[in-house]
């Protein structure tokens, strides 16, 4: 019975790390690299904006 519960818990063990690394992979960093590029659109956004001030 020890032994069951020791390759249970083996393979609990690695199919969590199985499971948050496809997370990591698959989810947050397409995520994470979404974010970026939006932040550096609106970054070259602002840059090509022309100044806003009084017309007139």
């Amino acid at each position: 019975m020890q032994k069951e519960n020791a390759r249970n818990t083996i393979i609990f063990i690695v199919c969590t790390l199985a499971i948050l690394l496809l997370y990591q992979h698959f989810v947050l960093q397409p995520q994470a690299e979404r974010r970026q590029a939006a932040a550096k659109a609106a970054a070259a956004a602002v840059q090509t904006a022309p100044a806003a001030g009084p017309t007139g």
